[in-house]
């Protein structure tokens, strides 16, 4: 009940953040930032504009603004720049194009330890974190080569934390056959027997192909 509750006033009481296409009354879509988004005040910065973004001038974005972008918990307006963000690039269509960047960025993120303290904070930290929507956009614009590079780091690195959130991101993203029948070749070169009951628990409840 607790958690319903949580759920709820999130919902109705937290700024919107996750979709910045709007669709406006002719049912075409609208270009509007996130509330707390300083995604224009760079692109401004930087002589860009949000209709025109190339993957080039997202992948300078994601370099050069990282302390703009990437934060803890608490780091709300960090977090809503980041999101709009990310939603420009899982709607791209390059976004392929940007898969070595988004990896190499997804490899550096910890899962956040803050304990959120208010609704905001408790919204970023059920998406997540930057983590969180980075692995979105690394799992959308993804191949099959990048699933497989996805799935041998977690193997390596025995983050039970980290491979959970990719597990629920790739149901969010449509990978979950994909991780799935990849992790199903690969799951006892798993290091701990943590990480293989996390992998078996993920298969069973995905058919394979």
């Amino acid at each position: 009940m607790k958690n319903a509750f949580l759920i709820i006033a999130i919902i109705f009481l937290a700024p919107p953040f996750v979709n910045i296409l709007a669709q406006n009354e002719e049912g075409k879509e609208d270009k509007k930032l996130v509330v707390g988004s300083q995604l224009n005040r760079i692109l401004d910065s930087r002589g860009l504009e949000l209709e025109n973004l190339k993957i080039s001038d997202i992948r300078e974005i994601l370099k050069g603004e990282k302390e703009n972008l990437i934060g803890g918990t608490s780091d709300l307006a960090k977090f809503y720049t980041l999101s709009s963000l990310s939603t420009i690039i899982k709607k791209h269509p390059n976004r392929e194009d940007l898969q070595s960047d988004l990896f190499s960025l997804f490899r550096s993120l910890k899962v956040s330890k803050d304990k959120p303290k208010n609704w905001g904070e408790y919204l970023v930290d059920g998406a997540g974190g930057s983590l969180g929507l980075i692995t979105e956009c690394l799992l959308a614009s993804s191949g099959k080569e990048m699933q497989s590079k996805i799935v041998d780091y977690l193997l390596e690195e025995d983050q039970p934390d980290k491979a959970k959130l990719v597990l629920e991101k790739a149901k969010i993203t449509g990978k979950k056959a994909e991780l799935a029948n990849l992790l199903r070749q690969n799951i006892e070169v798993a290091k701990s027997e943590e990480m293989k009951n996390l992998f078996r628990n993920f298969i069973e409840e995905t058919p394979s192909k």
